[in-house]
């Protein structure tokens, strides 16, 4: 007789028995008919508990490790994929609980570096006052050069009459001695920066050295300029918006000019920035500006914020931020003179035994303030 044994756990999952279908009787066996005349009797009976079922041993249930899931190669995964179905459905859910968590930190050996763009260098290297004022080429030889000047003109006179000598007069030339300044940096660069850098550092360095020696020249000329500028007109700080205030120190300056430089007047006036801030913000009664980007009826001239090139009572304006501030001058820029001779870059092998060179940039540099009564500075009071 096979005996069915109910457990808990079953010891397949797939040994589940869900429902028990009854069996029919053996065919030697009638089943007993009640004769409805038998009587009846009624007796009190006694309930006895059912014995329990006999206990069938089964085999222990050993607990063991879940086998790990190996990822698979792609020839499998190809095979559980044809496969379809169920299979490949449960397949692919243990893959992906599978799966180990990839993030850039597990990557760093792969993860590039990219370098966007150029090298930005926001130094400019304007040299506004060398710009106004011009360069002159340098005498090669010598420390030194001279500059000749006209010192005492001629005498021209009416005549003292028939038969009588004119006025005597000199002619006098004299010199002003230059001497000359020289101007220049160096980098110490190994070897391998040279090579290995991308973009190469040696262009991006004289570049740059480049700008600086433009912006030191530039500083030194400002210097000389405001220094050299001896002739002064006061203004009042008290009146920088005023206008009237600008346009009579302004024509101040330029009679100034007209009269103690022999009939020159100015071209040009020269500003710190925030010199050039006052200058610009300058308006009329109606609150109109003097100088706007458009030239109406009540304009002194043009200017804008986007750019230091602009006009100014008919005179040229140049800003530069190597001036000292409250810096306001107006002249002729033929009455001041800049000699440069740049010498660009130098490349110097190191002696010291290292892999490494001597990056230098250098020029010559000299100004001269030949003619001071052509410029007029205002000494602010």
């Amino acid at each position: 007789i096979a005996e069915i044994s109910l457990v808990a756990m079953p010891a397949f999952r797939d040994a589940v028995i869900t429902e028990i279908a009854a069996s029919e009787p053996d065919a030697d066996e009638s089943p007993t008919e009640d004769n409805p005349e038998e009587e009846i009797v009624s007796e009190e009976i006694t309930p006895v508990e059912a014995a329990a079922p006999a206990t069938v041993p089964t085999a222990p249930l050993v607990a063991a490790a879940a086998r790990p899931f190996v990822m698979p190669s792609a020839s499998e995964y190809i095979g559980k994929m044809l496969a379809g179905g169920a299979e490949f459905a449960e397949f692919n859910a243990r893959l992906r609980a599978a799966a180990p968590d990839v993030t850039t930190n597990d990557s760093i050996g792969i993860l590039p570096d990219p370098i966007v763009g150029s090298v930005y260098n926001n130094f400019r290297g304007l040299r506004p006052v060398i710009d106004a004022c011009g360069v002159r080429a340098l005498p090669q030889g010598g420390k030194q050069f001279r500059r000749p000047f006209v010192q005492t003109h001629a005498t021209i006179g009416a005549s003292n009459g028939e038969n009588v000598a004119l006025d005597a007069g000199q002619f006098i030339i004299d010199e002003e001695v230059v001497t000359k300044g020289v101007y220049g940096g160096y980098v110490k660069l190994s070897e391998e920066d040279m090579d290995w850098t991308q973009p190469e550092v040696l262009g991006l360095l004289l570049d740059d050295m480049a700008r600086i020696y433009a912006n030191e020249t530039d500083n030194v000329a400002a210097d000389a300029l405001a220094s050299g500028s001896t002739n002064t007109i006061n203004f009042d700080d008290a009146n920088y918006d005023d206008p009237a205030t600008w346009a009579d120190w302004v024509y101040a300056a330029a009679s100034s000019i007209l009269t103690s430089s022999n009939g020159n007047l100015p071209t040009h006036i020269f500003l710190d920035p925030l010199m050039w801030r006052r200058l610009g913000r300058l308006s009329d009664t109606s609150k109109r500006p003097l100088f706007p980007e458009v030239g109406p009826m009540n304009a002194f001239g043009s200017a804008s914020p986007s750019t230091t090139a602009a006009n100014a009572f008919g005179l040229t304006v140049v800003v530069d931020r190597n001036f000292a501030a409250n810096t306001l001058i107006v002249g002729d820029p033929s009455g001041f003179e800049i000699y440069e001779q740049q010498k660009g870059a130098l490349s110097v092998e190191a002696a010291d035994g290292s892999l490494s060179r001597y990056i230098k940039f250098r020029g010559y540099f000299a100004t001269l303030m030949l003619d001071a009564s052509k410029f007029v500075k205002a000494a602010i009071v």
